[in-house]
């Protein structure tokens, strides 16, 4: 049976309303996890929630396996797709974001990260995604400058929209890349690219 709850503020209020008194009813131990998103990027976010739900299991049943080293080394770990940095000059970020909730957090986490870069943003969108959606994501996003879209194989078709979109195949995507190899002109790519 499950003894402590773990959780973060959810955007819903609501929604901690409900943990909690889920927690109370079943007689949990709720364990809120105080940091603000805002504050960092979500890659960053979800270690610090991991190493708190850690410290806290150790603390509480294993004290002898605690050392000082656990938050650097959790410090340390970089995940492959996840805010990866593929090239520094022109800056080139990958995340494999594939909907709308994820690319939500991604921008989020770019603009804490980078405050006062504007993006290319290379899309690529699986057939069962909200593409729509999506791209009022994007559209919105004052610092994404423009919208390319790779049409490759397994993704949707180039969208139909009101939005202004530059089409991309393999071919014209690594013509692009090429091109864009000029530091004025960092681009965030998501999803399968």
């Amino acid at each position: 049976f499950t003894k402590i709850l773990f959780f973060y503020d959810q955007d819903d209020s609501r929604l901690n309303n409900r943990i909690l008194d889920y927690c109370k009813t079943n007689r949990i131990t709720p364990n809120f996890f105080a940091l603000e998103f805002n504050k960092t990027n979500y890659v960053s976010y979800n270690f610090k929630f991991c190493e708190f739900i850690m410290e806290n299991i150790l603390k509480q049943y294993f004290p002898h396996y605690l050392n000082n080293n656990f938050n650097s080394q959790m410090q340390d770990i970089q995940i492959p797709g996840r805010m990866e940095i593929f090239q520094k000059e022109p800056l080139i970020i990958f995340d494999i974001a594939h909907n709308a909730d994820a690319i939500e957090y991604l921008l989020r986490s770019v603009r804490n990260n980078y405050p006062n870069i504007g993006f290319n943003f290379l899309l690529s969108v699986l057939k069962d995604k909200d593409m729509e959606k999506i791209l009022a994501i994007l559209q919105a996003c004052d610092f994404v400058k423009k919208i390319l879209y790779y049409e490759g194989k397994d993704f949707l078709a180039s969208p139909v929209s009101h939005f202004e979109i530059d089409v991309l195949n393999e071919t014209t995507l690594a013509k692009f890349l090429k091109k864009e190899k000029t530091p004025n002109k960092p681009i965030l790519a998501e999803g399968s690219v």
